[in-house]
């Protein structure tokens, strides 16, 4: 078979990043911290003793330095790794305040904004429709805290 004339190109594809809750613990760079972590993370954090203390952890890239001012990530793999506090600004919510909602809220809007794009095939599957289902359930749930809340306060 030949396939002269019939190269493709590769293309990128589209992927949406999966929103997961992760847990971080602060490094302030104090001994009860540093202690702490390392007990927290069952020895996977460690510090190295050689010409001045180091506090390291192995990450999945590798062996990394945790630095005052890091929070160290436990990932969904059971991983461990530092954050620099710039990072943790730009990229994670911190517990389950407005930033939260809004984020939320954004991800529901771009999903309807985009449904029309997804093929049928995938519209039609019993996975969308059990997961459209429970998510006007969830949304019924929240719309009538939120009507309670509004008439208590």
């Amino acid at each position: 078979m030949s396939t002269e004339g019939t190269a493709t190109q590769a293309q990128p594809v589209r992927l949406t990043h999966r929103r997961t809750v992760v847990e971080g613990f602060p490094y302030d760079g104090s001994d009860d911290t540093r202690r702490a972590i390392i007990a927290w993370s069952a020895g996977k954090c460690f510090e190295t003793n050689g010409t001045k203390l180091e506090f390291w952890c192995d990450s999945p890239n590798g062996r990394r330095q945790i630095y005052p001012g890091d929070t160290v990530i436990h990932g969904i793999l059971d991983e461990y790794y530092p954050v620099p506090q710039q990072l943790i600004d730009a990229a994670y919510d911190q517990g389950n305040g407005p930033a939260h909602i809004g984020r939320f809220v954004e991800q529901l809007e771009d999903i309807a904004n985009t449904v029309d794009n997804y093929p049928p095939e995938l519209l039609a599957s019993d996975e969308v429709f059990v997961a459209a289902q429970r998510l006007g359930e969830f949304l019924d749930t929240a719309l009538a805290a939120a009507q309670r809340a509004r008439m208590d306060r």
